[in-house]
């Protein structure tokens, strides 16, 4: 029974403490904005737009080593979408898909990759732009 209690009591702790961060990263975002205009978009986890939405080289080479390994499709970045800080970071790029047949057409697609801390990078999510 003790154990239990020692790790309810635990697990409430670290509930309050991650609350708490949370509401202090709020707090810290909405600092000297009106009222009315408060945001939650810069919390840690939570996808931030893009500013410009312009590809530095670095973002370039994210998004070439993700998709250097597919097949059938050739996708071409256009602009940084969002970011989204993880264990690692998150990006959204809108991007032209084009299929690899005679005639095909090009199309838009937001392409999600993931870049881990120690560099390695996968696609997440590929997903037709409407």
């Amino acid at each position: 029974m003790k154990r239990l209690t020692r790790t309810a009591l635990v697990f409430a702790t670290a509930l309050v403490l991650a609350l708490s961060v949370m509401s202090l990263t709020v707090m810290k975002a909405n600092a000297g904005r009106p009222a009315g205009e408060e945001t939650t978009q810069e919390i840690l986890g939570g996808f931030t737009p893009a500013e410009d939405g312009e590809l530095t080289e670095e973002l370039k080479e994210i998004f070439d080593k993700a998709t250097e390994g597919l097949v059938g499709v050739s996708y071409k970045p256009i602009k940084l979408l969002e970011t989204q800080l993880v264990s690692g970071m998150n990006y959204k790029f809108l991007a032209e898909s084009q299929v690899v047949a005679p005639g095909a057409e090009a199309k838009q697609a937001v392409v999600t990759v993931y870049r881990s801390l120690s560099g390695e990078v996968s696609i997440l999510d590929i997903t037709n732009a409407m």
